[in-house]
């Protein structure tokens, strides 16, 4: 708003003097001048308080549920106006628009319409002005299939002081220019915070830069006490793919070829409880190569916490944990502890710390490829789809804590302020402990093999037979009857290798014959 004063058009009534000279001319002239700069001032006052009227961004932009094909954008102002989100792959050119109108000062859009795996550029604001805009405001969608995939987990991150803002700064110089794909939060996220203030300062105010390119997956710990439904938009109706939970607090999403499971740890942990059995459908489902899943509660630790005596540990080791390794498990992640606790790979290790037994543990080395070798995920065999890293990351900012640290299933224990950061490319995951000064303390990885599917082809009097060939170390074995259960005989025929198949030729002029292939 402009406002423009007149001196000119200024004027005084006459003061009945029929002096027209003097002292009292010039007073009459001082009067106008004094007049005038206060008019003018009072004008420059106006025109300030018109500028103090204008919008101004209280928090965010924040970015929730990133799919394939969506993005939710969340801001908020201090003035109830209408909201526009511009977006385009081109900063410069941001073409496309979705706009809501009405008042409000917590604004919610949900662009649509994205492709998947390209990056955007966005704006936030109203239909009268532009809030937020630039080249940090940005985001990249997710892929269909597999595709390399940076995930950064942090736990117990609330305290809103030095803590993690060092854990925060040593991601940033260690990410660099690597985009975030998928951000979780594990639980106390904003410590005690009864007010919005609080809030602010340990989430939104600790995280802006991070906010604004990639979304927060989050769950809650027991020491939030704030409205996360109020505060982030979750998948509750499987719009990121899985089964719907019909909860917020507890759901699940795709990313790539990667199954996640946020699971609720301060609820109801019981097999007959609503989030059990939603746990059992969305298990069945899922059709993904990696799953991970993540909570507050730690099912192993001696950190902190000792996951021995806590009855909502020990409940979720009893009741959850089978659940989600006999669908194929691969990491699970939590907080609660406040230290660094990672196991060795393992599986069927349901009970106290006595219970731990030698066969639970089915690589008992540090999963480092370049000392003793990654652990090894079987695609067939009696230990097809077992073996299950559990990593306890609470050191993201509360003080730490104390504890034995000698949990028997644990292959290292630390307390050292950090982070998880994972990279998942194919068949292929690799975790590392990030140190709050940048170093790394620890790293593992995990191959995945490829379930053995075998192809079989006839060709006159000859069977041919083909299947992976990464699979190098399983036997092609063959039999003619199997309700007589005659011994399955190993195929010893040459084999070739074409375009990734190892492909067997051999005569079968029998009726019928059954092959299989096994892992010595």
């Amino acid at each position: 708003m402009m406002l423009t004063v007149s001196i000119a058009a200024l004027s005084f009534p006459d003061d009945k003097t029929t002096e027209s000279s003097g002292p009292r001319e010039t007073l009459r002239e001082n009067h106008s001048l004094l007049s005038a700069a206060s008019l003018l001032l009072i004008a420059l006052g106006l025109a300030s308080a018109c500028s103090a009227t204008a919008t101004q961004l209280l928090r965010g932009p924040y970015l929730q549920l990133k799919t394939t094909t969506n993005v939710v954008i969340r801001w908020r102002t201090d003035l109830p106006t209408d909201s526009r989100v511009k977006f385009g792959t081109n900063v410069a050119a941001l073409t496309q628009s979705v706009q809501v109108s009405g008042g409000r000062t917590n604004h919610e859009l949900n662009v649509t319409g994205l492709q998947p795996q390209t990056a955007y550029f966005y704006s936030v604001g109203s239909s009268t002005e532009t809030l937020a805009s630039g080249p940090e405001f940005r985001f990249v969608t997710a892929p269909t299939s597999s595709s390399p995939i940076r995930i950064w987990a942090i736990g117990d991150s609330g305290t809103g002081d030095s803590g993690p803002a060092s854990v925060r700064n040593s991601y940033t110089n260690y990410s660099a220019t690597r985009y975030t794909d998928v951000w979780l939060m594990l639980g106390d996220n904003a410590y005690n915070a009864y007010t919005d203030a609080d809030i602010q300062k340990a989430i939104f105010g600790m995280f802006p830069e991070m906010f604004r390119q990639t979304a927060l997956w989050p769950v809650i710990g027991n020491d939030d006490t704030y409205d996360s439904p109020a505060l982030f938009t979750l998948p509750a109706s499987g719009e990121a793919g899985g089964v719907p939970s019909g909860n917020e607090l507890y759901y699940s999403f795709n990313y790539g070829n990667i199954h996640f499971v946020a699971l609720l740890s301060t609820g109801d942990l019981s097999t007959n409880g609503t989030m059990y059995r939603w746990l059992v459908r969305d298990l069945e489902a899922n059709t993904n190569q990696w799953l991970i899943a993540y909570c507050h509660h730690p099912p192993y630790s001696r950190g902190s916490h000792n996951s021995d005596i806590d009855p909502t540990q020990i409940t979720l080791r009893t009741n959850f944990i089978p659940l989600l390794e006999t669908h194929g498990l691969d990491v699970f992640l939590s907080g609660h502890s406040h230290s660094y606790e990672r196991s060795y790979f393992l599986y069927g290790h349901y009970g106290f710390s006595t219970d731990l037994q030698p066969s639970m543990i089915l690589n008992n080395g540090g999963g480092h490829e370049d000392q003793g070798g990654p652990y090894f995920k079987r695609g067939s065999g009696p230990l097809a789809n077992k073996g299950t890293v559990y990593v306890v990351a609470g050191n993201a900012g509360h003080p730490l804590s104390t504890g034995t640290l000698d949990h028997p299933a644990m292959y290292i224990s630390l307390l050292e302020l950090g982070s998880v950061v994972i990279d998942v490319n194919g068949d292929r995951l690799d975790l590392r402990e990030l140190r709050s000064d940048g170093g790394i303390s620890d790293y593992f990885t995990i191959i995945k093999e490829a379930r053995a599917a075998l192809q079989i082809a006839r060709s006159g009097i000859q069977a041919i037979v083909s299947w992976p060939a990464s699979l190098t170390n399983y036997l092609l074995r063959s039999t003619t009857n199997l309700s007589l259960l005659p011994p399955w005989q190993t195929v010893t025929n040459n084999g070739t290798n074409v375009q990734g198949q190892r492909t067997v030729r051999m005569n079968a002029s029998d009726p019928q014959r059954f092959f299989r292939l096994e892992s010595p």
